[in-house]
């Protein structure tokens, strides 16, 4: 009997001395909550994932400086043509073609296109008639400027290209948006994951402080029974208590490891173990004296206001491809042509035969009542993005009304549940005292026990409650924890 006790004892002292490792401090780093949030920073996937998003977005942007970028272009073509001549007098067997040509073009952000160019022709007339070609094999070469510009509708006219250029930043701050409030909710997330493990670890703490508790009662309760000074039923009751501290332990130690899991998978860890000491948690008077953050607009509700606007310009751009276009266009070139490719060089220098070209263009859809359908569809689809935009205005609204009474109540229950600990403590207090002395039954003390570690759990769990209401509140407010792109 006496060794089987002592096991008992040396496996009470070891599993307690496993469960209290978190709790001592000697040799272990104290890790605060910003250093945690800064470990989640730099270290969780899902926020570099999101981060990087953001990165490659911004640089989508260079897009719009590129579309007016110069660009180089350049032809070259074969050809070998043996139609039969108009003019029955002016025959030959085909005529062979070759040409080739360079130049840049570049559009301006009023939709002027411009390409300078210079093209090199060489033909040959094969079997012609020497009275009608005296010069079968020749050369065409000249630079040219050729010029178009959208003096009304077109896409390339300017109002079109600043819509064009609008939307690609719009959605690129869209996209930023998305995933800045991604990373809101990672960091209140982490936020909370801090917070569940520090309350879990006092859970444990007090979990063990019962347990010592009820060992202490039972083993003086198995003294007095070997003494005949209570009866056994006592020492049944203690063991009772004992087990079910036990069973509390046991929970509260299960819960502990999950906490675990979760505040190292917020900072990118797959590992159970949390070596580092945290903050002890905010005291109960100064969790009723916190006031609350300032609500702000949730960024969720940004986003849906964003796709009404996104939504407008893109409706507008795509109706712009049925406006009837007006443009302007024209060309200049200078050429040079003979039969020897310095000569047909020379001539150009000359200036002598030059090429003019000024013209318009028009082109009108004629799609009818068409349109009005295509326009109606647009105004459709905004309209239901704003009844979207007012559910998340309501449901943000709601969420927030939600937290500001459950906040108001768990304070008012935290009140309560204070004095109610402390009316426990001393009854207990009270009740073991008279029960030394002979004037109460153990039965009472074990109750009063019961009732004091019940009001002890209910107020950390209280404790729990406000400080994570706390933490969901961070998310309505500005984005104090989003990392920087830096970050």
């Amino acid at each position: 009997m006496f060794l089987k006790n002592f096991l008992a004892v040396i496996s009470i002292v070891f599993a307690s001395s496993l469960f209290l490792s978190p709790l001592n401090a000697q040799n272990q780093e104290t890790l605060s909550l910003e250093d945690y949030l800064l470990q989640v920073r730099q270290q969780n996937l899902a926020i570099k994932a999101s981060l990087a998003t953001s990165e490659s977005a911004e640089k989508k942007l260079a897009e719009i400086d590129a579309r007016y970028s110069p660009v180089l272009f350049s032809q070259g073509q074969m050809a070998y043509d043996a139609k039969e001549a108009a003019n029955p007098m002016q025959k030959m067997n085909h005529v062979e073609n070759i040409n080739a040509g360079v130049g840049l073009s570049k559009l301006s952000e009023t939709g002027t296109e411009i390409k300078v160019g210079y093209n090199i022709t060489n033909t040959r007339m094969i079997d012609a008639s020497p009275q009608f070609f005296p010069n079968p094999k020749y050369f065409d070469l000249g630079p040219s400027i050729e010029f178009s510009h959208p003096l009304w509708g077109g896409s390339r006219s300017a109002d079109v290209l600043s819509k064009s250029n609008e939307i690609q930043k719009e959605q690129v701050a869209l996209l930023k948006t998305s995933e800045t409030f991604k990373q809101e909710w990672e960091m209140t997330a982490a936020e909370g994951a801090y917070f569940r493990l520090v309350f879990a670890r006092e859970m444990v703490k007090i979990a063990l402080e019962n347990r010592d508790r009820a060992q202490k009662l039972h083993a003086w309760t198995r003294k007095k029974v070997a003494d005949d000074l209570t009866d056994a039923s006592d020492a049944v009751q203690t063991k009772s208590l004992l087990k079910v501290r036990d069973l509390e332990l046991t929970l509260a130690s299960s819960e502990e490891k999950d906490a675990s899991i979760a505040f190292n998978q917020s900072r990118g860890l797959a590992s159970l173990n949390v070596k580092e000491v945290l903050n002890t948690p905010a005291s109960a008077e100064e969790l009723l004296a916190r006031k609350l953050p300032t609500k702000g607009k949730r960024l969720d509700v940004k986003i849906a206001e964003q796709n009404i606007h996104l939504n407008r310009l893109a409706g507008e751009l795509s109706l712009s491809k049925y406006d009837p276009t007006l443009d302007i266009f024209g060309m200049a070139m200078y050429n040079g042509h003979d039969t020897g490719f310095s000569n047909a060089n020379k001539e150009v220098l000359e200036l002598s035969r030059p090429t003019f070209v000024l013209g318009l263009k028009f082109a009108m859809p004629l799609m009818g009542n068409l349109l009005d359908n295509v326009r109606g569809s647009y105004a459709a689809e905004t309209k239901a993005l704003e009844v979207v935009s007012q559910e998340k205005v309501f449901a943000t609204d709601s969420e927030w009304f939600q937290l500001e009474t459950h906040l108001t109540e768990a304070k008012s229950r935290l009140k309560l549940l204070l004095e109610i600990e402390k009316i426990q403590k001393n009854k207990l207090t009270l009740e073991r005292e008279k029960q030394k002395t002979g004037r109460s039954i153990l039965f009472q003390v074990i109750n009063y026990e019961s009732e004091y570690a019940g009001a002890q759990i209910n107020v950390l769990r209280t404790k729990a409650e406000i400080t994570q209401i706390f933490a969901r509140m961070k998310i309505f407010a500005a984005s104090q924890n989003v990392p920087s792109q830096s970050g």
